[in-house]
């Protein structure tokens, strides 16, 4: 169990504490938070070898090919504005939104390559010159994997928090 902070010694603190200190120690453990989500989602929603467990809330976890998208996953924490710690985990590739909210694929055609490589379930893979336009569901990686981690990053969050205030003598009783 988590030494828990004396609330009665917490205003006492945000008056005797300057808010970059508060903000510091708040995004600490923000970022902790984010560190334990990126590692569910990585390790959980987008790195799938063989089927989820049944059952399993959250029904879709992405078939790792390559690994393009679990490697350009990144977490970071905004710069506190209006009293408020923000997290944020992010892809730069474009293909993530798709597989995070759905949407209609469009037509593609080969343009650099003779053909199209399109792998198939169960590891076979075809070759076409052109893709007809379909529909990809929505699989929610990255919030089915929050979701997941909720409960860690609370945790986490509240422990880091903890260990920090327990630097400030008198804050924090064991």
């Amino acid at each position: 169990m988590y030494p828990r902070a004396d609330f009665s010694q917490l205003e006492k603190l945000a008056k005797t504490m300057n808010r970059v200190a508060i903000n510091r120690i708040l995004s600490a453990g923000m970022e902790g938070a984010l560190i334990v989500a990126h590692e569910r989602i990585v390790d959980t929603f987008l790195s799938a070898p063989g089927r989820l467990p049944t059952p399993n809330p959250y029904k879709f976890r992405l078939r790792r090919d390559s690994g393009t998208l679990a490697n350009t996953l990144r977490w970071r924490v905004k710069p506190p504005r209006g009293g408020r710690i923000t997290g944020l985990i992010v892809s730069d590739q474009r293909y993530m939104a798709i597989h995070e909210f759905g949407g209609v694929v469009p037509e593609r055609r080969a343009k650099n390559a003779k053909a199209l490589k399109i792998p198939l379930p169960g590891g076979t893979v075809i070759y076409r010159k052109s893709a007809k336009a379909f529909t990809m569901p929505e699989r929610k990686p990255i919030r089915s994997g929050l979701l997941a981690a909720r409960p860690k990053m609370v945790r986490t969050m509240e422990s880091i928090i903890v260990n920090e205030l327990a630097k400030i003598d008198g804050i924090v009783k064991a």
